[in-house]
């Protein structure tokens, strides 16, 4: 009985018996990859901290150059303004051309004098009755309208620089 008591005691005892040192290796490698893990935690917040400072030094650089853009805006709105208003000016003087080319039937009778004789009658009646003793053919003319055109300075303020 002795014997098996000394056997029962030592299969007691090996069951008692732990290996400390791996168990305490397996908490030390845990440790360490916390440790690991919490470093690039950290490094993450230090890089994000530093993105957000600079986002908000370009905000801050953003909203400086706000009135700038503002005021380029109201520039291309008069700059686009201006060319609506030059296409329809020219497209007047075009018709305003077509009409003066169909009142005089055909050019190769024409003179320099008898192209200058509608400027010439509204200068100086006198001239103009000379002009036509003289043989200026005597085609018939309408009266010219002049196009209001488009004035520069309604929509370009002279710049201050």
């Amino acid at each position: 009985m002795i014997e098996a008591t000394e056997l029962a005691v030592d299969d007691y005892s090996k069951y008692l018996k732990t290996d400390t040192q791996s168990e305490v290796k397996s908490i030390e490698e845990t440790i360490e990859n916390m440790l690991m893990r919490f470093e690039e935690y950290k490094g993450t917040l230090e890089m994000i901290s530093s993105e957000r400072s600079e986002i908000e030094s370009a905000y801050k650089n953003i909203m400086k150059l706000k009135s700038d853009v503002s005021e380029l805006a109201y520039r291309v709105d008069g700059m686009e303004m201006f060319i609506s208003r030059v296409h329809r000016d020219m497209n007047s003087l075009e018709t305003q051309l077509l009409e003066a080319e169909q009142d005089y039937p055909d050019r190769s009778e024409m003179t320099l004098k008898s192209l200058f004789k509608p400027i010439i009658s509204k200068i100086s009646p006198e001239l103009a009755q000379e002009a036509s003793a003289s043989g200026m053919s005597s085609a018939t003319v309408s009266s010219y309208e002049k196009v209001e055109i488009i004035n520069t300075d309604e929509l370009f303020k002279p710049s201050e620089d």
